[in-house]
């Protein structure tokens, strides 16, 4: 059984159907082509259809089905559903609006296939305006509805493509960037981890960017870069405290500038204090 998009009362609608009419490119066709607002907490499902969609969120925001599971969605995300697919998006508390254009084809199996070959569907886009912009031109082309209306819409269509295609490779170029620094920033802050007292070391010596540093942290480790270095002097500083080592030593060690400054962030990221981690140590000095 199909829904299609317009039963499920938009705030806003503009679609155009092209299925009826001959397609100048059978290799690569445009269905349906759509902008639609909903408002909070609407919902949308198709639970069948022979083509592939491509969804754009523009506004507002929500969740949208995922590989049989809804994941948020937000502005410049970008969502593909092949043919085997349920689509589904619900509307969040400010409501969604999407464009959208649906595809058929060789063409449109081989690209969505590609896309499909990281296992996800739901991709945040580097250039949102100009995919959108594009968008734009396509549905004002499709209006029109005649021979060379459709044969600019085929190549439009082919743009918008290639756009994705080109933001989705900075995406992923921009993530082995990152990575890469990130296990390389790990790795310093373990050679220097005596030293080493802020992301401004760290910045200097990578000739990286502090802002740039703590993004990259708080992507692959899911926190700010300064609680990296803590948490990692903290696991050196129980492992030095099991050997022996009295908390003066171990602070000095560490670069704290006195044993109150160092327990009070051990306590804090252990849940006890250095005395305790080790009883029979009861003195600072």
């Amino acid at each position: 059984m199909t829904h299609p998009i317009h039963n499920f009362d938009p705030v806003e609608l503009k679609n155009v159907d092209l299925r009826d009419l001959p397609a100048p490119d059978k290799r690569l066709q445009l269905i349906r082509i759509c902008s639609a607002e909903w408002g909070s907490k609407h919902h949308f499902r198709r639970l069948s259809h022979p083509n592939s969609t491509l969804t754009f969120c523009v506004g507002g925001g929500g969740m949208a089905m995922d590989r049989g599971e809804l994941v948020p969605i937000k502005p410049g995300d970008f969502i593909l559903q092949s043919r085997s697919q349920t689509h589904e998006t619900i509307a969040g508390p400010e409501g969604v609006h999407i464009k959208l254009v649906e595809i058929a084809g060789k063409d449109a199996e081989i690209w969505t296939r590609d896309f499909f070959s990281d296992q996800t569907v739901v991709k945040h886009l580097q250039n949102p305006t100009e995919v959108v912009n594009c968008w734009d031109q396509m549905f004002h082309h499709a209006l029109t509805k005649d021979a060379l209306s459709l044969e600019l819409t085929t190549c439009q269509l082919r743009l918008l493509l290639l756009l994705l295609q080109k933001s989705v490779q900075l995406e992923s170029a921009e993530e082995s960037r990152s990575q890469q620094h990130f296990i390389q920033a790990k790795l310093w802050i373990h050679e220097h981890l005596a030293s080493v007292s802020n992301v401004n070391d760290l910045s200097n010596a990578m000739n990286l960017s502090p802002s740039y540093l703590s993004r990259i942290f708080k992507q692959h480790w899911g926190g700010s870069t300064h609680e990296f270095i803590i948490r990692e002097k903290m696991e050196l500083a129980k492992h030095l405290l099991e050997q022996g080592y009295l908390i003066k030593e171990i602070a000095n060690h560490l670069n704290y500038t006195d044993p109150f400054t160092f327990s009070k962030a051990f306590k804090r990221i252990v849940g006890t204090s250095p005395r305790n981690h080790r009883p029979q140590l009861n003195q600072y000095y």
